[in-house]
């Protein structure tokens, strides 16, 4: 009989330690499913900015509204001869493909993620012409503290390639 008390104590132990396990293992695939959000207004900083590897004097703004599973971009940029120049775009935050028409020309776009949700992945292809078209990748992150976004941008098209490296500090 004092041998049954033992192993119903270790039952219970190990019921235990296996429930406290499987809370870990929930809060830790939970973590991960957790995406940044960029929402918010963002100024271009262009002291910290790189085009093609060179300083930019350029100015723009980004306004962001995300959702659960969709983000609406608004990119401001002044105007060649005055006023602002304003694109936007709503994307799925669900690696969809989206058509839509960007600037006048038609677009697929779809966002992905890192596996931590830290980093966001924006695959544009672009029809300017019957022969040219344009790839492009955005890949976006907040800084620790929040108060920057950077994004990494590449593209290809028959005009050759273009890559930079925008910062934008949070207003």
């Amino acid at each position: 009989m004092n041998h049954i008390i033992p192993i119903k104590n270790n039952m219970r132990v190990l019921t235990v330690l296996i429930l406290t396990v499987f809370i870990f293992v929930s809060v830790i695939v939970r973590a991960a499913d957790t995406k940044t959000n960029f929402l918010g207004k963002w100024s271009l900083n262009s002291d910290k900015t790189l085009v093609q590897g060179q300083r930019t004097s350029a100015q723009g703004e980004l306004d962001i509204h995300q959702e659960e599973n969709s983000i609406t971009i608004k990119r401001i940029s002044p105007g060649r001869h005055q006023g602002q120049v304003i694109t936007t775009e709503e994307l799925t935050l669900d690696g969809e493909i989206k058509d839509s028409v960007v600037s006048g020309k038609p677009t697929k776009s779809a966002v992905s993620w890192s596996p931590d949700g830290k980093k966001m992945t924006i695959s544009y292809l672009i029809l300017f012409a019957k022969n040219d078209i344009r790839t492009t990748i955005e890949i976006w992150a907040l800084s620790e503290d929040g108060k920057s976004l950077s994004i990494n941008y590449s593209s290809k098209s028959a005009k050759g390639a273009r890559t930079a490296h925008y910062v934008y500090d949070r207003k």
